[in-house]
């Protein structure tokens, strides 16, 4: 176990927050495609977000490849959140890759990939991924999320605060580069939107309903 360092870490100084990162997080997950669902379930409804690294290979050619239509390689914990975190993830991610633009511009940033479905169960309804769903590791809950971002990258580190703070726990902690934090931020907008169409609007509620630092 490792407490954040101040002086390399995102710090969360308006709740006080002390925040621990397990040894086995410090260094992150990539995040190569993200897929995003609501489930609405007997006892709630939820937002649930699973991430892929993506494997390249060389192909016969030595030309450098990959397979995003698969998804072949690393599945990450699905991160489950509440519908009011959803919505706060959401803006947030809006916010910090505005900015992105503002401070490093657009011309440079590449594409990235983000994948979008919802189903009204337990099972995403899209037979694509079934199987690379089916092989996740155990899904992990955050009623916290901070967002932040540099030159080469953005950071999610999604937490768990406790009912009795201030310590807070990663559970989670993903790396995207910029092109993919930039279509996740507008699938993440439109998911939102759906669901406020079919169920209506998300409240959002002071913490410790689950703030979001960013």
């Amino acid at each position: 176990m490792s407490e954040q360092n101040p002086e390399n870490e995102p710090a969360a100084p308006n709740l006080q927050l002390k925040v621990q990162v397990p040894d086995e997080l410090i260094r992150g997950h990539l995040g190569d495609v993200a897929l995003i669902g609501f489930c609405e379930k007997p006892r709630g409804r939820e937002f649930r977000l699973l991430f892929f690294e993506i494997r390249t290979a060389f192909d016969a050619d030595r030309t450098l490849v990959s397979d995003p239509h698969h998804l072949p390689g690393t599945v990450h914990a699905p991160v489950v959140l509440y519908p009011e975190n959803a919505k706060r993830l959401a803006t947030a991610l809006s916010q910090n890759v505005a900015r992105y633009m503002a401070r490093f511009g657009a011309g440079q940033l590449p594409t990235g990939e983000a994948r979008y479905l919802w189903s009204t169960g337990d099972q995403f309804m899209n037979s694509a991924f079934d199987a690379q769903v089916g092989t996740a590791p155990a899904s992990v809950y955050a009623n916290l999320i901070m967002v932040n971002h540099r030159p080469s990258e953005f950071t999610l580190d999604f937490l768990f605060v406790p009912p009795n703070p201030p310590f807070a726990r990663v559970v989670q902690r993903v790396i995207l580069a910029p092109g993919v934090a930039v279509t996740l931020a507008a699938d993440l907008e439109r998911v939102v939107a759906e669901y406020e169409q079919r169920f209506g609007p998300i409240p959002l509620t002071p913490f410790p309903g689950g703030p979001i630092v960013h």
